[in-house]
This record gives structure tokens, C-alpha cells and sequence, in this order.
């Protein structure tokens, strides 16, 4: 039954890692497994014939497990030790609790780059990109580690909380279990994202701070949003990516954490051509994928050949649709009071503006109003959907995000574009003298034995001291 499973998992926290501790949790565990039809299947209303069918159940358990009798009678004489253990597991479940309960509280959760990391954020586990701390009096930061700790001891807990306040132990356990829920798949696609090379992403950071006290709802409702948001956004960058890649197919040389690298480097280059003087030796590693004579001022020909073209693709307009989704509701506040009181527009035209003026602009918004009606339908439509929205606003409270604009990378195809003129470079066209077995612009036919073909085709290439083939060439 479900009960036993739950104390065995109950009583195997309590046992520690003590071996002796953990085999008296073992023999219980077996003993009820094989004694379970007689313990559980039997009430007042069972007679000799449903008492000798368990009995018969019982002696087929038996011979699976011979020293079954040894574990039995172990059991039985470590009872005391089972009591005392469910008692103190008691006040386990007391603690677990307490510490739910400050979590639910004071908690934050952070996302993403929290350690402002300003190199190639590209990560392998959740640890990574979430943390998780206590905001009050006695700050406490917890390992990921911990929190999933925190998390399974409130699930053992089941419904068997005790206590008077039954019903408010358990909103506590099952926000706490919720909200790591929802962090965990919110983590794992902000993993994902980095790791796929969006580098639009490689700054952002946002907070959820924990408030079962000002409803759950909010923050699982905002938690839920933007997991929705970084999932499409990686939906929409991996199919991205698949087409830059087709239609670069240079791209395709590296990974791309090598992408990210020289996106980086090459970003520098644009800002300062001087940066020529302090390129890193993997910058120029990496450009010996196309030919092994790589200098500088092959790379400076190559910079100033390619032009610097703006990625539209990875802007954030998916992500800021409107001022309610980019300005907190203090601004949105300021706004209209500046709107109604400094330029004396009506708050319907003053609450309209800030739905049809994005990204915000005074001047814009001044300008906006002088042309609008406060009676007419539409205005007050307007009206009703920004204060709307600025309720939702003011409401959802309960979360900080850090989105830091990209300004150290350069696109995809910016990187694309350097490296096609790099190989473009008439310096890089190697010619290369022909063996005389072999007939120029006729074919040529060479029998060899199968081992031997791959030295015969290498030793066409570095004939009269010829370079290895580049990567164009094979």
C-alpha cells in the first residue's frame, strides 16, 4: 500500500546512512511485502477460506525470500526504534514545513546569467542558471541541490501532515512543490537557449520573488508566461538558426560556442580596428580551418571587405509588445499624471496614449493627444484596456527582470559575411602543381588497393612541397 511506501521512504531519511539503521528499514520493507495479503486484505468480516487463500499467497511469497522468517522477527524486535523514529519524524515534518513556509515567504528565485557572467554563457546544468535565496532578516542562499531536497521532503509529507491547520500546511507544501515545478521546466528551456547561441539571451536575468500571502496565482501566472516566452523564443531561434546555416553553409565549420567566440571577437574588430594588435591566438586557430597561412593582415582585408549588417532577426520586438510589457507600473503611473496635469489632456486620452505610443515617447505622446477626441468611442476603449493592464501591473509584483541589451557580439551573419570574404581573398587561392601521372582536364584512372587510396589523394595535394588540402578543397 502507498502508507508503506511512504513510511519505508519516511523511515530510510530517519536511518540516515547508518547500515544498520538502513537494513532494519530493509526488513520491514520485505516483511510487509510478503505478510501484506494478511495484514491488509483481512478485516472482521473474513472467514477460513479467505484466511487460508492469504496463507497460501504468503507460503508462494516465502519461498522467494528464505530468511524472510529472520527479517520478520528482526522487525518485530526493533518495533520500539520504528516508534520512536515515527515520532521524531514528527517534528521532520514540522521543520520541513517551517522552512516551506519562510521560503514561500522570502524567497527569490533567480534565472539566468546571475552571476553576470560577460563571457560565452553557454552551460550544461540547471545549477548554472537558477538559484534560489531567502530575502529577510537572515539571508540564505540554497544550492539547486537543496531546493530539490526541500521540494521531495514536502511530497513525502502526503496528506498526512498533522496538526490543527491541516488545510494551510498543505497550500504551503503544494505552492513550494508548484513553483520549483514551473522554475525547473523555466530553467531547463533558458539552458537550452544559451546553449543554442541566442546571444540576445546571454545577459538576461529575472527575479520571482515568493508571496503566498498575495495570492499564488500571480507569480505561477507570470512563472507560467514566461516559460511560454523562453520556449518559443527557442522554437523561433533554433528554426532561425537552421536557416542561417543553410543558406551560410560556412557556419557550419564550427560549433557553436566557437560561433559565440568569434562573434565576440569580431565585434571588438568593428569598434576598433587597433583590436587587430590583441586577437587572441584561438581567433586565429579557428581561421586555420580554411588555410593554414593566417595573418593580419589578411584578417584586417577581410574586415574591411565585409560589411557590418544589423540582425533585425534576433531584436527583442517579440518579446516588448507594448509599455505594459517594458515599463513598471510606477512609470506607467508617471506617465499619465505627467500627460493630465503637466500638458492638461484628458486621463482618457492620457490612459490611451500609453497603449498607442510605443516604445514611449513625450514628444510623440503630445503630439498624439492634440489630435484625439476624450468623448469618442474609441478613447474610452483604450482607457478601459490600459487600466487594465496597468492593474494586472500593479499586481504582478512579484518578479524583477534584468534583460541586458547585447552589445558585444555581432550577428550570425555579420560572422558569416567576415568569413566569407576571408576565403574570398585571392591570397588564399592556392595553385598547386599537378603530379605528371596525372592528365590536366582529362580523366585520369588510378587502380590502388582500398588502404592505400587515402595516402595516394594526400599525396597529390603536397606534391613539390604542397600544403594540405583546405576545408573548400575536400
Amino acid at each position: 500500500p502507498k502508507e508503506v511506501k511512504v513510511f519505508v521512504e519516511i523511515m530510510s531519511i530517519a536511518a540516515g546512512e547508518t547500515d544498520y539503521d538502513l537494513d532494519r528499514v530493509k526488513c520491514f520493507e520485505a516483511s510487509c511485502l510478503v505478510f501484506n495479503n494478511v495484514i491488509f486484505d483481512l478485516d472482521n468480516n473474513s472467514g477460513f477460506k479467505e484466511l487460508l487463500n492469504v496463507c497460501q499467497q504468503i507460503e508462494r511469497k516465502m519461498k522467494s525470500d528464505p530468511n524472510i522468517l529472520i527479517k520478520l522477527i528482526d522487525t518485530n524486535n526493533n518495533l520500539e526504534w520504528f516508534k520512536n523514529a515515527k515520532k521524531s519524524q514528527g517534528s521532520v515534518a514540522t521543520k520541513t514545513i517551517m522552512e516551506a513556509q519562510i521560503a514561500n515567504r522570502n524567497g527569490c528565485f533567480v534565472i539566468g546569467n546571475y552571476g553576470n557572467n560577460n563571457g560565452d554563457f553557454i552551460v550544461n546544468k540547471l545549477s548554472d542558471v537558477i538559484k534560489f535565496e531567502i530575502v529577510n532578516s537572515t539571508p540564505k542562499a540554497y544550492t539547486l541541490e537543496e531546493v530539490n531536497d526541500l521540494q521531495s521532503r514536502l511530497m513525502l509529507l502526503g496528506g498526512d501532515i498533522g496538526g490543527n491547520s491541516l488545510v494551510e500546511k498543505q497550500k504551503e507544501r503544494d505552492y513550494f512543490i508548484e513553483i520549483v515545478e514551473v522554475i525547473m521546466r523555466l530553467g531547463q528551456a533558458y539552458m537550452m537557449l544559451c546553449k543554442a547561441g541566442d546571444v540576445s539571451y546571454i545577459n538576461w536575468r529575472k527575479n520571482f520573488f515568493c508571496s503566498i500571502e498575495s495570492g499564488e496565482e500571480f507569480l505561477l501566472a507570470d512563472l507560467k508566461l514566461e516559460t511560454v516566452k523562453i520556449e518559443k523564443r527557442l522554437t523561433e531561434w533554433s528554426n532561425m538558426l537552421k536557416n542561417i546555416r543553410l543558406e551560410n553553409p560556412i557556419i557550419n565549420h564550427f560549433t557553436i560556442k566557437q560561433c559565440l567566440f568569434l562573434q565576440k571577437h569580431l565585434y571588438f574588430l568593428y569598434e576598433d580596428s587597433n583590436y587587430c594588435q590583441v586577437l587572441p591566438f584561438q581567433f586565429y586557430i579557428l581561421l586555420k580551418k580554411f588555410n593554414q597561412d593566417v595573418k593580419l593582415t589578411n584578417v584586417k582585408k577581410a574586415l574591411s571587405l565585409s560589411n557590418r549588417k544589423k540582425n533585425q532577426i534576433v531584436k527583442d520586438d517579440w518579446k516588448k509588445t507594448s509599455n505594459f510589457d517594458e515599463l513598471t507600473a510606477l512609470e506607467i503611473h508617471k506617465i499619465v499624471s505627467s500627460l493630465h496635469e503637466v500638458f492638461k489632456f484628458s486621463e482618457t486620452v492620457a490612459w490611451a496614449a500609453t497603449l498607442n505610443i510605443f516604445p514611449y515617447c513625450e514628444w510623440k505622446a503630445v503630439l498624439w493627444c492634440n489630435k484625439q477626441k476624450q468623448d469618442d468611442d474609441q478613447m474610452i476603449e483604450f482607457e478601459l484596456e490600459a487600466r487594465k493592464r496597468y492593474e494586472q501591473l500593479l499586481k504582478i509584483n512579484t518578479c524583477n527582470e534584468v534583460l541586458v541589451e547585447n552589445n558585444t557580439y555581432v550577428s550570425v551573419e555579420e560572422l558569416s559575411s567576415f568569413l566569407k570574404e576571408y576565403i574570398d581573398l585571392k591570397i588564399f587561392q592556392v595553385k598547386r602543381s599537378i603530379p605528371n601521372y596525372i592528365h590536366k582536364n582529362k580523366p585520369t584512372l588510378i587502380v590502388l588497393p582500398h588502404d592505400e587510396v587515402l595516402y595516394a589523394v594526400l599525396d597529390i595535394y603536397l606534391h613539390e612541397n604542397g600544403a594540405f588540402p583546405s576545408s573548400e578543397e575536400v
